[in-house]
């Protein structure tokens, strides 16, 4: 039979990375195949396409999609030590998700701010949040664990409740008796905020958590202030606050006067919730 030329006696393809010949005729040289993305150099290409800023979303999408599609990742998005798990809200000012604290092997709820909104004044404020609550110990108070600044954007970690708000929990009607349990715990939550000198000024359902094992946590002390301070408004406050002093449907009057706050006023926010 005819001979076989000696350009093509290779058998079956060639791995990526080998020589690879051209049967295109006798004086065709060996080239590299430039075409074949080999696997040492996938991962390099995933990390180098990895989304440029702040956007924590896009930078989790990209990593599920190159997983799903390559069999690689870039490295766990993380701000500060903590690793994103999974965003569970977002509002106004930043956006809250369920993290992994390596150091300590456990879970965490971590509250990043928007990154338009700066280090300053929004840093302030968040600061002003976590002194307020490192100096409560209550089972009724959601507890913080550490704040920070990553990237420009402002974080605090605080206990993962997993759980609902006090609004959604009220749309499914629950008995009297219950009602009357949850609103009990989160006055206690308050009582010992105010026994710690602190007034919370944003009392409503939205910021009192009640977790699946029925324990109640008042959060979310952004805008606290000691008792007996004036209500004045100022730009350190958060965005979702009306002049940055409260939410108005549960605002006392002395907050719409920015006047002087004390107890009451959280007390006035929790029986419009009621």
């Amino acid at each position: 039979g005819p001979e076989v030329p000696s350009q093509v006696q290779a058998e079956g393809p060639a791995d990526a990375g080998e020589d690879v010949r051209d049967v295109a005729g006798p004086d065709q040289t060996t080239r590299r195949s430039a075409d074949v993305a080999r696997p040492d150099d996938m991962d390099l290409r995933v990390r180098e396409a990895a989304p440029v800023g702040r956007d924590l979303q896009a930078a989790r999408w990209h990593g599920e999609v190159a997983l799903r599609l390559f069999g690689t990742a870039p490295p766990t998005t993380t701000v500060g030590r903590y690793q994103l798990v999974e965003r569970r809200g977002q509002g106004a000012s930043g956006e809250v998700w369920a993290a992994i604290d390596p150091e300590l092997d456990r879970r965490v709820a971590l509250k990043i701010l928007h990154a338009e909104l700066g280090p300053e004044p929004a840093h302030a404020a968040m600061i002003r949040e976590a002194k307020a609550l490192a100096k409560l110990s209550h089972p009724n108070v959601l507890p913080v664990f550490d704040a920070g600044v990553h990237d420009g954007r402002v974080f605090m970690a605080l206990e993962l409740v997993e759980g609902t708000t006090m609004r959604a929990w009220m749309a499914g009607m629950p008995r009297w008796p219950e009602v009357v349990d949850v609103f009990a715990q989160a006055a206690r939550g308050l009582l010992a905020a105010h026994i710690a000198g602190i007034v919370h000024r944003d009392v409503k359902p939205e910021n009192i958590l009640i977790g699946a094992d029925g324990r109640v946590r008042v959060s979310d002390f952004g805008i606290a202030r000691p008792a007996g301070a004036r209500d004045a408004a100022d730009s350190l406050d958060t965005l979702e606050s009306t002049a940055g002093i409260g939410t108005p449907a549960y605002m006392a009057p002395e907050q719409f006067l920015a006047d002087r706050v004390d107890a009451r006023t959280d007390q006035l926010g929790l029986c419009v919730a009621l």
